[in-house]
């Protein structure tokens, strides 16, 4: 320490620096920083540093003075995520004033007031999605108590993006350890394969995340606890506004963020039905995932279009897939994956003709004449302790009423009796 104010820029950070040097010092932070939580790091493949070495580092876009206010002030990896940092905002503010105004508003106010609430909702959920991969901030501690917030615009708990989509989803693409594999649609309209893709999956996902928070309980408490954490933040703040106005709870929070959650799970259908599927931790075949590529749904979506790319090197950050996937996919996969819009694809896949064909334009083809149920990845990876089976871990619902009311009550009553209990009285 020199004794200087460093919460303000000095002369030579303001001026402009030597982009090469610069360019070692972000790569030399990153290799440090790859990402501040474990959990993030759980099922992500790649050698990031190699394909960061390939592409244009994202904070170079930015000048001197905009990477200290990001980077020094927030504490932000990427200069990028202040939008991040503004989409969360402004959902919070949206969210506030519809709740506050609901009863002066006419009923096209309330009506444009929840489509941006949704939008909102839905954009939270894919920066969920990315921050779970890559971390926004430096600061381990700043990362938490950013997923908490993070879970209240997502309305459930964003650590459980690691067992439901880190570690089946992109191990598992399309195999049958991956809860979201869209062969389990079977119906002859691929309208409704679109339609009811989110609810045919999503128990399958909860059911594995359960599994999966019970088993790390004790072997990865810090994990566990950020979860709970994020989980009992969201009650609160559910519970709080159902008691406030059930009316305005449905409106600007239930519906908008189903329609958040359910937006980001169909997506992923769009980006993976009538693809190929590869062995686990294949990285030679580029026609696993179909990328919507145009400007809109990516400035929107925080380019979460480029899927292929993401799917090889998870960590790499949303700022940076565009250019990663001009270098390295577009050369390479077939071109009928690189959609223009998506919102186009949906029309003649989805409506008119509507027909469930693969990206060569050959009828789709299943494994299995009928769908198998899921393979259990976490017996494959060795999670269960010896003697232990996915059934010692799967919950019913008193087993669900019983965990929640002990974290709940049990566990701060204990922690209290055990800081004001004499040495000889304190309970293990």
């Amino acid at each position: 320490m020199d004794g200087r104010d460093e919460s303000f820029p000095t002369k030579d950070e303001l001026e402009p620096v030597n982009p090469k040097q610069e360019r070692e010092d972000l790569k030399n932070d990153a290799k440090e920083q790859v990402n501040t939580d474990d959990a993030n790091n759980e099922g992500n493949q790649g050698d990031i540093r190699g394909v960061k070495a390939s592409v244009r580092d994202s904070n170079m876009d930015y000048n001197a003075v905009t990477r200290f206010v990001a980077m020094k002030i927030f504490g932000l990896r990427k200069v990028a995520d202040l939008k991040t940092l503004l989409w969360m905002f402004t959902y919070f503010a949206s969210f506030v004033y519809m709740w506050v105004a609901h009863d002066r508003n006419s009923y096209i106010v309330r009506a444009c007031g929840m489509v941006i609430s949704a939008y909102f909702s839905f954009a939270n959920a894919v920066i969920a999605h990315n921050s779970m991969h890559c971390a926004v901030f430096k600061s381990p501690v700043t990362t938490r108590v950013f997923q908490m917030f993070l879970s209240l615009t997502y309305g459930h708990p964003v650590s459980t993006f690691v067992p439901g989509h880190n570690l089946s989803h992109h191990k598992y693409t399309e195999h049958l350890q991956d809860p979201m594999r869209t062969s389990k649609l079977r119906w002859k309209s691929n309208f409704m394969n679109f339609l009811m893709f989110q609810p045919t999956v999503a128990g399958a996902v909860l059911k594995q995340d359960i599994r999966y928070f019970r088993l790390i309980r004790t072997r990865r408490p810090e994990i566990f606890t950020n979860c709970m954490c994020e989980l009992f933040l969201v009650f609160a703040v559910q519970f709080s506004l159902l008691y406030l106005d059930w009316r305005k709870f449905m409106l600007y929070w239930q519906v908008c963020h189903f329609f958040g959650q359910y937006g980001i799970v169909t997506m992923n259908h769009l980006q993976h039905d009538g693809c190929d599927t590869a062995p686990p931790g294949d990285k030679i075949n580029h026609n696993t995932s179909r990328n919507f590529v145009g400007p809109v749904i990516n400035f929107f979506a925080f380019n979460n279009g480029y899927h292929a790319i993401h799917h090889l090197y998870p960590t790499l950050h949303w700022s940076e897939t565009a250019e990663a996937h001009d270098r390295l996919i577009k050369p390479n996969n077939h071109p009928n994956l690189n959609c223009q819009c998506m919102f186009r694809y949906i029309w003649s896949a989805i409506i008119s003709p509507g027909m469930r064909v693969t990206y060569l334009g050959e009828p789709h083809k299943f494994e299995f004449e009928e769908e198998p149920e899921d393979e259990d990845w976490m017996a494959e990876a060795g999670f269960y302790p010896s003697g232990k089976t996915a059934l010692d871990y799967d919950l019913s619902l008193a087993i669900i009423l019983k965990a929640l009311s002990w974290h709940a009550f049990g566990s701060p009553l204990r922690a209290a009796y055990n800081l004001l209990a004499p040495e000889h009285l304190k309970v293990a």
